[in-house]
């Protein structure tokens, strides 16, 4: 009898076994999918980005050419400061690339050439190329007597060739507007629109003194230096004094931001 009970288990434990091992895992059925093919099509729904195609344009430091007369600019960092101010004069132009300077500055530092060093067509030539621009602008800023004269040099980089040499001039106090119209010039030899009349008009009228040219010159050079608070401290009093030059504004934004 109890050897008759003992073969029934055993057969009923054999069929439980047997279904089991039939049966699929259960795991197996509730594995996610691999991940592999859900990212393969957000990569082609997005599909890559175009080239931007605009041509691009970078600047060296301006060099200080010298001061002569009565209360003459501070030329110690200047060419900087008009440096920064003609990229954001460019940048303005929505058919350029602008190339910003602490690029240009690092491909400067890979090549051994200062950036205050004597620039010739076929080192801004070389230059360009390691930076991705099409053009080069170098020049220099002369303070003479109350005037100020500024040279700017234009080079295609494909070619190394000089295109154009362009020179504007104006009384020191008109600083900024020699700035901006240098930045038409160099535009207007590159054959790219203009800026809109509107655009235009509304950054001339800014009341932008040399002295908050000289303060943003200061500012830029504290920062190539790593001189961070320095430079905050110099742009925040360029907001403060200069209310009109709102490029400032964007670049204490960045650097209270630790963004540049």
């Amino acid at each position: 009898m109890v050897s008759g009970v003992l073969s029934a288990a055993c057969l009923a434990l054999g069929s439980l076994a047997a279904g089991c091992a039939g049966a699929p895992p259960a795991s197996s059925a509730e594995a996610p999918q691999p991940a592999t093919a859900l990212t393969i099509q957000v990569g082609e729904a997005h599909g890559p980005q175009e080239p931007d195609l605009r041509p691009g344009v970078a600047v060296f430091e301006f060099e200080a050419a010298g001061s002569v007369g009565e209360d003459g600019l501070d030329m110690e960092n200047l060419g900087i400061g008009l440096q920064a101010m003609l990229l954001n004069e460019l940048r303005q132009n929505t058919s350029l690339r602008v190339v910003e300077r602490r690029e240009l500055n690092r491909i400067l530092a890979e090549i051994e050439l200062g950036a205050s060093d004597a620039v010739s067509a076929s080192t801004a030539a070389e230059a360009g190329k390691l930076v991705g621009a099409r053009y080069m602008v170098f020049g220099s800023v002369t303070d003479l007597f109350g005037e100020v004269i500024l040279t700017a040099r234009i080079v295609d980089v494909e070619t190394g060739e000089l295109l154009k040499s362009t020179q504007a001039r104006d009384q020191r106090e008109e600083l900024y507007d020699v700035l901006i119209r240098t930045a038409g010039e160099i535009t207007s030899e590159l054959d790219l629109p203009a800026l809109p009349r509107e655009a235009r008009e509304a950054r001339e009228e800014r009341e932008v003194p040399p002295g908050a040219v000289l303060l943003l010159a200061n500012a830029e050079a504290a920062r190539d230096e790593g001189r961070t608070d320095r430079a905050i401290e110099l742009y925040q009093r360029l907001t403060q004094e200069f209310p009109d030059y709102t490029d400032a504004h964007e670049a204490l934004d960045q650097l209270l931001d630790g963004t540049s």
